[in-house]
């Protein structure tokens, strides 16, 4: 009859869920930190370079985000709306 329990050192088929969780998140950031290095390293060889056209392509695979130039009032706890004057310094007499 085979011994159920797994030999000192040995590995078992799975992790606990958190564990395998936390391994999966860690190397999806890992990843991520890559793809943006690469992707870093690629426009400075492009600006090296000096290719207009591999710029084009560039910006077109890798738009930048949207920037928005509208203020946002912030928002206490609760959801609601502060007003702009809690967040203004006053000024001394």
């Amino acid at each position: 009859m085979e011994d159920p329990t797994p030999a000192l050192g040995a590995t078992t088929d799975h992790m606990h869920p958190p564990q395998e969780q936390a391994v999966r998140a860690k190397t999806i950031e890992n990843d991520r930190e890559q793809a943006l290095v690469e992707r870093e390293t690629l426009a400075q060889s492009i600006v090296s370079d000096g290719s207009a056209e591999k710029a084009d392509l560039f910006t077109k695979t890798f738009p930048l985000p949207p920037v928005c130039c509208c203020p946002v009032s912030p928002q206490s706890s609760d959801g609601s709306r502060v007003s702009p004057s809690a967040d203004t310094p006053t000024q001394l007499p």
